[in-house]
């Protein structure tokens, strides 16, 4: 599925036109989809309905709702909220709600009591007033609509984005609506998957409006969306004649004192998520109570600096080391002293394999990314907000309000693969492709999950060659077991842990194609 902004969406709707589609069609099979959804999935709360509908051809899809609510004997509203009809196709649909007699109320300051009434009364309220080409901020009495709808006891559905927000998911800006539904048309777009505009639009479904596939690519996206049909080029069916060389050998330099939680947290994901071998290099402080509750990894014991954090003394072992794996972790636990440093330079720069970077790795590489032109493989950052703002020498809200910009600049300045954590995770490649994840929940949201997004997307790189399909899997496997988890112990209760015994079950569903 494509992410599409605002002037793809365009171009896709007149390209449908050209190829012998009309509006008029468009719209009626837009609005008959939100009716649809309606009927089907909220028909308890149709007692009383208030259709909001702008000027343009949004308000037009909420006049085609209108009507099909009134044929099914839905007791429904309309209120204009700037006038009556803009544009052409919308007057035309406008005209039959007229002949239908449906109740219409224009917004304005003598019916602004009357407006709100109606809206204090209404089950169900469906938000038709901007479309996605709605820019800047809504007008003082626009702002005071959105308001009352908000603070309504109404279920509140928006026809394709909630209004108020910007179509392609970048700032917010004044007042706008907060959506219980969100039905969407032909493809997502920035503001249904990007933080902060994602959270106003509550559980968002795509709709599609009898557009062919095929004029889809011809008119560009955004982004891609990460699906389960990923996972196709990176577990494949295992040879009888397979041993453990044939599924990669992951060298895995995590942990310090007082942190090896994250190192057996990533060992035990990755060893869940099918490589051969892991080759756990620890340092002595953490070895005894890593080994024993991690039992299958070779281990390689470390010297270690006063701080009982990784010395810069161990430089040549691990070059060593890199020459017997097919793909490094290193980060998680390890610490932010200045030999940690020393070594994540000893390993970009000598390693021959993807060399995937977390956590404590990504805070000492932000000091130094010139480090990053001297690597020999492919490279996988996989920051939190917090780390990439570290790396930019920002701050979190900077790139919390422009997440997809600012994974895709960064990977093509500095040749990395980006995963940038967080709700609706994005993954950006050199190239400049970007992609997002739309699975996963806010009960992942605890200390340790990372590291387990970082043993899978480790594991799949240690055992396949193609670097983006086992970032893409990873990233989608990560929040697939963790909406796992939610359906057996709560956003409350959950633990990373919980994620990592949710491996067996998730790739015994695969394996059977019941995914």
């Amino acid at each position: 599925m494509y992410v599409l902004n605002c002037e793809n969406m365009n171009k896709l709707e007149y390209s449908a036109v050209e190829n012998g589609d009309s509006f008029l069609r468009l719209m009626q099979n837009a609005g008959r989809a939100v009716f649809e959804f309606i009927i089907g999935n909220l028909k308890k709360a149709t007692k009383k309905v208030v259709v909001l509908c702008g000027k343009g051809n949004n308000g037009g899809d909420g006049f085609v709702i209108a009507e099909l609510l009134s044929d099914a004997c839905v007791d429904v509203n309309v209120v204009l909220t700037s006038g009556e009809p803009g544009t052409e196709i919308a007057d035309f649909y406008f005209k039959r709600v007229l002949k239908k007699s449906i109740p219409v109320l224009k917004y304005c300051n003598e019916n602004k009591d009357r407006v709100f009434s109606l809206i204090d009364d209404a089950t169900l309220v469906v938000d038709s007033i901007f479309g996605i080409g709605f820019k800047g901020e809504p007008r003082e009495d626009m702002a005071c609509l959105f308001k009352r709808v908000n603070s309504s006891k109404a279920k509140v559905i928006s026809v394709d984005l909630p209004s108020g927000l910007s179509c392609d998911g970048l700032l917010v800006k004044g007042e706008f609506i907060k959506a219980d539904y969100t039905v969407t048309f032909s493809a997502l777009k920035p503001v249904n998957v990007l933080y902060p505009t994602s959270d106003y639009c509550g559980q968002v479904l795509v709709r599609s409006v009898g557009i062919e596939e095929n004029l889809y690519r011809a008119v560009g996206y955004e982004m891609k969306v990460i699906d389960k049909e990923v996972l196709a080029n990176v577990l494949k069916p295992r040879k009888l004649s397979a041993n453990k060389g044939s599924f990669g050998i992951l060298l895995s330099i995590c942990g310090k004192y007082g942190m090896a939680g994250a190192a057996i947290l990533a060992a035990k994901a990755a060893l869940r998520s099918g490589v051969g071998l892991v080759e756990a290099a620890v340092v002595k402080s953490i070895y005894q109570v890593m080994a024993s509750n991690v039992l299958e990894p070779v281990y390689t014991v470390l010297e270690e600096t006063k701080n009982k954090s990784i010395s810069k003394e161990n430089k040549e072992l691990i070059k060593e080391r890199l020459k017997q794996a097919s793909a490094c972790l290193i980060g998680c636990g390890l610490g932010t002293d200045d030999d940690v440093l020393e070594i994540l330079k000893c390993v970009v720069e000598n390693s021959e394999v993807p060399v995937i970077i977390d956590a404590d790795a990504i805070n000492v590489l932000a000091k130094n990314l010139e480090i990053l032109k001297k690597a020999k493989a492919p490279i996988i950052l996989t920051p939190h907000p917090g780390e990439m703002a570290r790396l930019l020498k920002t701050t979190v809200s900077e790139v919390q309000s422009d997440r997809m910009n600012t994974a895709k600049e960064f990977s093509m300045k500095h040749n990395v693969y980006l995963v940038l954590k967080g709700a609706n995770t994005i993954v950006a490649e050199p190239c400049g492709e970007v992609y997002v994840n739309v699975n996963g929940n806010p009960g992942m949201a605890k200390g340790g999950s990372g590291d387990v997004l970082s043993g899978i997307t480790a594991s799949l790189a240690a055992q396949n060659s193609d670097i983006t399909s086992s970032v893409l899997s990873a990233v989608y496997i990560h929040g697939a077991i963790g909406d796992r988890c939610v359906a057996k112990y709560s956003q409350i209760s959950m633990t990373p842990s919980d994620m990592i015994e949710e491996l067996n079950q998730f790739f015994s569903d695969y394996e059977k194609g019941s995914l």
